[in-house]
C-alpha cells in the first residue's frame, strides 16, 4: 500500500512540476523550444523534483493513514 501511495504521489507531483513550467514556457516559440539545449538544463528538472516531493508526501500521508488506525477501513 505504501508504494501506491508513492506512485499516485509521483505522478500528482510531476504533473504538478509541469503545470509550473507551463506558464514559463509561453514565452518561448516553438522553434527556440526544439532548438535552445540549455534551456532544458535550465527548467528541465523542475517536473522531476516536484515528483520527487509528491512522492514524499504521498508515503508521509500513508504513513499518517497507517498509524492512526484509518488504513484498517481500507483492508
Amino acid at each position: 500500500m505504501t508504494y501506491l501511495f508513492g506512485f499516485a504521489g509521483f505522478c500528482a507531483g510531476f504533473y504538478a512540476g509541469l503545470m509550473m513550467l507551463k506558464p514559463a514556457m509561453r514565452r518561448y516559440s516553438n522553434r527556440q523550444l526544439m532548438t535552445d539545449k540549455q534551456l532544458a538544463k535550465k527548467v528541465g528538472w523542475i517536473p522531476w523534483v516536484v515528483a520527487f516531493i509528491g512522492m514524499g508526501l504521498g508515503i508521509y500521508a500513508f504513513d499518517i493513514l497507517y498509524f492512526t488506525g484509518l488504513t484498517d477501513v481500507m483492508e
